[in-house]
């Protein structure tokens, strides 16, 4: 009786999450044009550049289904996202809105790059490149995909 017990414990416990939570935060808020009430500026992790983005966060990472590593033409590492259905939609939405401005990438509070969305972006595939090297690639793929 107590094994059939136990079973059932661990049976509800597992149903208390539909999936499992990423262990690293990503968000994309929009960056300005200037600095202006709710925007606070923020430096890229590599230094180079600066932006005003967005206090709000427009999207988050709980729509990510899976996340690798690849290598770029440079040598250096990015991240390939993609999507599940719901998150695919929510981020064209998302880039029709902001064609023309840039939308901050930021992972874990550090902003890793803020790109000029040039046409909204369908299909739920996108690349987070910030010349990373493989390790720091392999640990925010590991870090942003559900986990099993």
């Amino acid at each position: 009786m107590g094994k059939i017990l136990l079973t059932i414990v661990l049976l509800l416990g597992g149903c208390v999450s539909e999936k499992p939570a990423p262990t690293m935060k990503l968000e994309f808020r929009e960056v300005g044009d200037s600095l202006r009430v709710n925007y606070k500026i923020m430096v890229t992790k590599d230094g180079k550049s600066s932006y005003p983005v967005s206090n709000e966060v427009l999207m988050s990472g709980e729509y990510v289904s899976e996340a690798s590593i690849l290598k770029n033409e440079s040598g250096t590492y990015g991240v390939s996202i993609t999507l599940n259905s719901e998150g695919t939609k929510k981020f064209q939405e998302l880039t029709k809105k902001l064609v023309g401005k840039k939308l901050a990438a930021i992972i874990e509070g550090d902003l890793i790059i803020a790109p000029k969305i040039m046409e909204e972006i369908s299909g739920g595939r996108f690349i987070i490149s910030g010349s990373f090297t493989k390790e720091e690639a392999e640990k925010i793929a590991r870090g942003l995909a559900p986990q099993n």
